[in-house]
Parts: C-alpha cells; structure tokens; sequence
C-alpha cells in the first residue's frame, strides 16, 4: 500500500512538473501577407505570462521586435465554443501595431499598421509550423 500512495504521489509531481514547464513556453504562430505579390512571412511569439513582452520575427529581418499588449477583448462567439479574442499590440520602443483576432488556436485575422499608416493583412500559415517556430521553404 505504501509503495503505491508513493508512486502515485511520484506521478502526480512529475505531471505538476511537466505542466508547469509546458506553461512557462511561449505560443507562437506563423503568418504571412494575404494582399503581396511577394508575401511578408512573421512569426508572431506570445508571451506565457502576461506582463511580458511579445516577438515578432520576420522571414528575412534579423532580429526579434518586442511588442507589448496594448488591449485585448473578448466576445462569445458561439455557447460552448473557445471565446473570440482581439488583441492589439504595439511594438517596443514605439512603431507599428499588429492586431490579431484569435478563437482557440487558430488566427482568423491579423492586421499590421506602420508607423506610417501603411498597412498590411496577414492570415496563418499552417504550413510553416515548426516543432519550436515557424520555418519558411518556398
């Protein structure tokens, strides 16, 4: 009897453990321009907690830009179905805003406006998901 209270308290932590190290990694998604003759490809890298900062990683950019959460709403789309989310982020220091609409894992919408106004619409690219980001082959 003792030996299966600590087996099972053994495979109880180790699920607490696994858990706990699957939330601390950050979603990402890939997209790519819907309105160019040759796309723009992102990866857009959501933060895990809540207060941090964002990335975006373009195809041929060479750095990450962090972006910060300016606003997130919810809405019901449909009883008993995930929540539709817009959230709108802005890149760090200061530049464009991306706005994404998301329902469970899927982007069903995202949007990019320059710091000029230039603007430019994005849809997933499924085909780029990586085990660990987003690799583009053309």
């Amino acid at each position: 009897m003792a030996d299966a209270i600590g087996t099972a308290c053994v495979l109880v932590l180790a699920a607490v453990c696994c858990g706990a190290a699957q939330a601390g990694t950050d979603d990402f998604r890939c997209l790519k321009t819907t309105d160019a003759r040759r796309p723009l490809r992102l990866e857009f890298r959501f933060p895990a907690d809540e207060g941090k900062a964002g990335q975006v990683r373009y195809e041929h950019g060479s750095v990450a830009i962090p972006v910060r959460l300016v606003s997130r709403e919810k809405a019901e789309m449909d009883p008993g179905r995930p929540y539709e989310f817009t959230t709108v982020w802005r890149e760090q220091p200061a530049g464009g805003t991306y706005t994404l609409v998301t329902q469970g894992a899927r982007v069903y919408g995202a949007r990019y406006v320059r710091a000029d106004g230039r603007t430019f619409a994005f849809t997933e690219d499924l085909d780029a998901v990586g085990d660990d980001g987003c690799t583009w082959t053309r």
